[in-house]
């Protein structure tokens, strides 16, 4: 990460110091306070800069811009104008250099446009001082709270979309999740990159899309001319700058990009991929105390096309409750019904889609074939079974057809779907012991494999697109749900020459028994792997590697229970109990902060206190916030 000091506090305070520091030094020859003055009067120049700039970016009901500007124009209205241009997305490449030359005027004139000002000449007058004190007149900087802050668990978003027709609305085409630690923070800048090489047409990002926006959690920041980015072997980069977005410490907050498709494509651009990219680098945020730094260890990529919508397009994408890994109790006695194995969504455009195959996957593990767990599988839109079928194939992975349907999804519409199964006894199926306990199933629909009928209203066959995977279920003759509590972590600073910053860890659960009675191991291990025998945890994937030592590691319950033993805590059968993982962690690396956090991996249990079963569905989500610690 790049790191640099922007807070108009900072710089003013260093350009006092540097003031007095020339004008209480001893006393100047001729030619040395000659270049003395020539020193302070820069700094002023400066200062008188910076604080034209803050007052476009603070003011809370006074006229941003009071002077008419053009071509010649220079000095701190000019440097307030240009910083407010390059805000809103119009590309100055000199940057805010105080000069008003042709760069501003064509920003000036792109501006112009984009709002309805007219004549559009580049000249900044008193239609535009007008349109622009509207449009900006009561802006404020975003205010931050907190120290010294950063960014963590940045991660790519999935719901997005990777085909699209001229003429649809605004799309997501990637997205990132980030969160603030330490601090809020200010979103200042975000890189967006589009490559062009798997196009064999045009190279410019305009003849795809018509405009580019980032957004926030659902709000709008900016939004761009992909015409007003920079462009090199074929790849076309957006900067979007002063986005004055604002990440609240300690939340996740979801950025996307998206795009707007041009009205009409030509053939020669008609479905090239489009890979969008948010660089190495490509994000910066600011904290409350002016430090500026870039994240990104690696670039976070998707790919988009765009079609002539001569054909009706049909897209999977997964729904918002698609279940997750998880465990399922299965029975010895009776089946299990109502299981919902996969949610998705399917969106049309250009043309109503007639669905009339559907293939869906299933996939097991732990036994020969799929129908030794799985009796039967049905299609179902909300409440509605638009088709049952009894599963029957042999083999570890079998494809269902939903045939014979008459589904139509309206243009541009969504329909919402599920795959519900009948889960068999444990213990049968095509031997005795064919179908036990820990086998797991799993559902996929993909449209690249399967024989799936979609037409549009032509006849002619949809274009298809779209992968969704279901969790893996893995199914327990023992019923058992763990739902996270809490998770905390507190760190107390060293207080002697090298000794290390430790962190205190916990991680608060509860876990629920369903018919029998459960035992949970009290052993602990350090393992990125569940165990059968100990409850298991690691650091986070995104800690430093190698940089802390392990203190001390325990489990406590909240309660007591007569039949807990030394090796194990007893939930009884229909009850929850509420246990914390306590792990104290000591940095050990000298001369360099590292950043920790810790999460559990797995969790031992059984119906005897020889456990046997690990549980591990969902996991991944019981963690702490990453902790940064040093050596003093």
């Amino acid at each position: 990460m790049n790191r640099t000091y922007s807070s108009p506090l900072q710089l003013a305070m260093l350009a006092a110091a540097l003031v007095l520091a020339f004008a209480s030094g001893a006393a100047p020859s001729a030619h040395a306070a000659t270049d003395n003055s020539a020193a302070i009067a820069a700094i002023q120049a400066q200062l008188a800069t910076l604080t034209a700039q803050q007052a476009v970016g603070t003011s809370t009901g006074s006229a941003l811009f009071t002077a008419d500007l053009s071509v010649g124009s220079t000095g701190a209205s000019v440097t307030a104008l240009q910083r407010w241009l390059i805000a809103k997305g119009f590309t100055i490449a000199a940057g805010a250099t105080g000069s008003f030359g042709g760069q501003t005027r064509a920003a000036v004139s792109a501006w112009q446009r984009s709002v309805g000002v007219t004549p559009v000449t580049g000249y900044f007058g008193p239609k535009s001082r007008a349109a622009a004190n509207a449009n900006g007149a009561t802006a404020s900087t975003p205010k931050l709270s907190g120290g010294s802050g950063y960014l963590t668990n940045i991660t790519s978003q999935g719901d997005v979309e990777s085909v699209m027709s001229a003429g649809d609305d605004e799309t997501k085409v990637l997205g990132v999740s980030v969160r603030a630690q330490g601090s809020d923070l200010g979103l200042a800048r975000l890189d967006v990159q589009f490559d062009l090489s798997g196009s064999s047409g045009s190279t410019n990002l305009n003849s795809y899309v018509q405009s580019v926006s980032v957004y926030q959690d659902g709000t709008k920041l900016a939004t761009m001319n992909p015409a007003d980015g920079s462009y090199q072997n074929k790849v076309w980069t957006l900067r979007f700058n002063n986005l004055n977005g604002v990440l609240k410490q300690g939340s996740a907050s979801s950025l996307y990009v998206k795009v707007t498709p041009v009205d009409d494509i030509r053939d020669s651009e008609t479905d090239a991929d489009v890979t969008v990219t948010i660089p190495a680098q490509g994000l910066r945020v600011v904290d409350p105390q002016g430090v500026s730094e870039q994240y990104g260890t690696s670039a976070y990529t998707s790919t988009f096309s765009i079609n002539q919508g001569s054909l009706g397009t049909l897209n999977l994408t997964e729904a918002s409750d698609n279940p997750k890994a998880t465990t399922l109790k299965a029975d010895t006695n009776n089946t299990t019904t109502n299981v919902t194995l996969l949610s998705f969504k399917g969106k049309t455009t250009y043309e109503d889609a007639y669905l009339r195959t559907v293939p869906v996957s299933l996939t097991v593990t732990g036994t020969t074939n799929v129908s030794d767990v799985v009796q039967s599988i049905s299609l179902m839109k909300g409440s509605t079974v638009l088709s049952t079928k009894t599963v029957t194939t042999s083999g570890a992975t079998a494809e269902v057809d939903f045939d014979n349907l008459n589904e139509v999804v309206l243009m541009d519409a969504t329909g919402a779907y599920s795959v519900v199964a009948t889960v068999r006894k444990i213990g049968t199926g095509a031997s005795a012991s064919a179908f036990d306990s820990g086998d797991t199933v799993q559902a996929t629909v993909d449209t690249g494999n399967g024989t799936w009928d979609v037409v549009d209203d032509t006849g002619y066959g949809s274009a298809l697109s779209g992968i969704v995977l279901g969790g893996i279920f893995t199914l327990q003759q023992t019923g058992i749900t763990v739902t996270q509590v809490a998770a905390t972590a507190n760190t107390s600073v060293g207080t002697t020459a090298g000794s290390g910053d430790n962190t205190q860890y916990a991680i608060t659960f509860k876990t629920t028994a369903g018919d029998s009675d459960l035992y949970l191991a009290r052993a602990i291990s350090r393992s990125t792997a569940a165990s059968v025998s100990a409850l298991t945890w690691a650091t986070t994937t995104s800690s430093n590697s190698g940089v802390t030592n392990v203190g001390t590691a325990g489990l406590s319950a909240a309660d007591t229970n007569s039949s807990d033993t030394a090796g194990a805590y007893k939930v009884p059968a229909g009850s929850s109990r509420t246990f914390t993982l306590n792990v104290t962690l000591v940095e050990k690396l000298v001369g360099s902060a590292g950043f920790t956090g810790v999460q559990l991996t797995g969790i031992a249990y059984g119906t005897t206190t020889s456990f046997g079963s690990a549980y591990t569905s969902g996991l991944d989500q019981f963690k702490t916030a990453d902790k940064s610690m040093t050596v003093h």
